[in-house]
């Protein structure tokens, strides 16, 4: 069985780039170009939104679970966002040491308690741990 979900789109194209699963139960969207982080229930697929208040686009293109704590890594924006999984809390942590505004990392995997950041226009590969 094949279906479509509406959701409420906050831009008219590229919202979202990348979607990742929260212990099967919510999956959440990274927001590309959206101002939101878009969350989808598995089970009644009802969604809603996280306001991120984070500006730009491109701003992260990749989500991984990592712990109780969604992490998407800044494509284009300054900091790495966390979403607290239970809570739905966010926050963020700058990135110290690398060139705002190009595009720095654009795709994540997780490996036992670390996260481990594909570098696109970056010379290094960021790595997230679990403490």
């Amino acid at each position: 069985i094949i279906h479509t979900i509406p959701y409420d789109k906050s831009s008219t194209a590229r919202n979202y780039s990348y979607i990742t699963c929260y212990k099967n139960e919510k999956l959440y969207c990274a927001p590309h170009w959206a101002s939101s982080v878009l969350v989808i229930d598995g089970n009644t697929e009802k969604t809603y939104n996280i306001p991120i208040n984070v500006d730009g686009g491109m701003k992260y293109y990749a989500v991984a679970e990592l712990g109780d704590k969604l992490i998407f890594p800044p494509c284009t924006a300054n900091s790495t966002l966390f979403i607290d999984g239970e809570t739905d809390e966010v926050s963020t942590q700058q990135c110290i040491n690398v060139d705002s505004g190009q595009s720095k990392w654009v795709g994540v995997a997780r490996c036992g308690k670390k996260l481990f950041c594909c570098p696109y226009k970056n010379d290094s590969i960021l790595v997230l741990e679990d403490r």
